[in-house]
């Protein structure tokens, strides 16, 4: 029964891993398609024919990879003042922090170079150790480090393509010749409400991340 169980919880991740990278990518191509003059769009050979959902996913899911790359770089860029750091530094100063270290070391106090460890241990480190103890509460934590990143991710996208959006309307005003993106007021306030997408996603984005770090709702 248990290894069913297993076995479940693990297609379950995989699905929801699969899932994770292909919504960020589809919304990507149907932004794209959307927004983007219909003669610039690609047209697909025609000896796809037939296979174009599955063509669709794979690019959509290869889309999703470069979309989380780029997520990456982009807090990384950022240093100190990614989501992430402003996130886990105010956890790791405190009390609740600082009580878990002190648990753990008692946890087996003769392990010297374990309770070295566990005076430079960051909040990743130390909640990978405490699930080891607390298994039944991986599940939780995958649940809302996969809406965090959900919402990392087409925040991302919402912010691209609203600000190509606009940068290209900006240069069409002078160079109409230049046209890839659509143009028009309607488009207009469609980039601004993509912007602003990106401002409202990161609320849930932190919300869940701060969740899946300090392992309670």
């Amino acid at each position: 029964m248990d290894g069913f169980r297993s076995f479940f919880d693990s297609f379950k991740e995989f699905i929801w891993d699969i899932i994770g990278y292909l919504i960020p990518g589809l919304y990507l191509v149907i932004l794209v398609l959307f927004f983007t003059n219909e003669s610039y769009n690609i047209a697909i050979p025609a000896f796809f024919h037939g296979n174009e959902i599955v063509i669709l996913i794979v690019i959509s899911y290869v889309l999703g990879y470069i979309i989380y790359g780029l997520g990456d770089l982009k807090e990384k860029i950022r240093g100190n003042n990614s989501y992430n750091k402003r996130i886990l530094s105010p956890i790791s100063s405190s009390i609740v922090f600082k009580e878990s270290k002190r648990l753990m070391g008692e946890k087996d106090p003769k392990q010297e170079s374990f309770n070295k460890d566990l005076e430079t241990i960051d909040v990743r480190g130390l909640r990978n150790i405490v699930m080891s103890y607390v298994p039944e509460a991986d599940q939780k934590i995958y649940t809302f480090t996969f809406r965090s990143e959900l919402s990392r991710h087409t925040g991302l996208v919402s912010l691209i393509i609203g600000c190509l959006g606009i940068i290209f309307t900006l240069i069409n005003c002078k160079w109409s010749q230049i046209d890839l993106f659509k143009t028009g007021t309607t488009y207009i306030l469609f980039y601004l409400l993509l912007v602003g997408a990106y401002f409202l996603l990161r609320e849930p984005r932190d919300k869940f991340y701060r969740i899946a770090m300090t392992m309670h709702a």
